[in-house]
């Protein structure tokens, strides 16, 4: 492609620009990468804050939608209204199939800082890959974007 070791023509010591599409996955992968670190940093630095935000939406959302089994009695109260540990227990309520007895659990503050934790850090992998590739254009760099995005 751009390398200097994939062409044995004359002139191969220059590298070149690269195909758009790979800029363009390039550029994908650095906004994704940044996207990624934005929206799971804060649950990482209080998870606290995430469980009971995370047990907030799963109770709007199962009271919203259009399923009667799911429901849950919050006492006329809006989700965002109800107190952290109430909304946490009150989730737990919350039944996952129509048939079935099996309820929703909300995970742990640990559960979630590490799950949270893990996902900056393969949005950090994609946005430096992402930039390496763009930056050096070279084979190394796009070895490594291929085995921190699996493709």
């Amino acid at each position: 492609m751009t390398d200097q070791e994939d062409s044995t023509e004359p002139g191969a010591g220059r590298v070149g620009r690269p195909p758009a599409i790979i800029r363009i996955a390039c550029l994908l992968l650095v906004v994704v990468g940044f996207l990624s670190v934005m929206f799971t940093a804060p649950a990482v630095l209080d998870a606290a804050g995430g469980r009971c935000q995370l047990a907030r939406v799963w109770l709007d959302d199962a009271n919203t939608d259009k399923k009667p089994w799911n429901n849950v009695d919050t006492g006329g109260r809006k989700a965002k209204d109800i107190p952290c540990p109430d909304a946490i227990r009150l989730a737990g309520q919350i039944r996952l199939k129509e048939k079935g007895t099996r309820t929703a659990s909300v995970p742990g503050e640990t559960a979630l800082r590490i799950q949270s934790a893990l996902t900056v850090v393969m949005g950090l992998g994609q946005a430096i890959s992402g930039t390496m590739v763009l930056r050096r254009q070279s084979r190394p760099a796009r070895t490594a974007e291929t085995s921190i995005c699996g493709n």
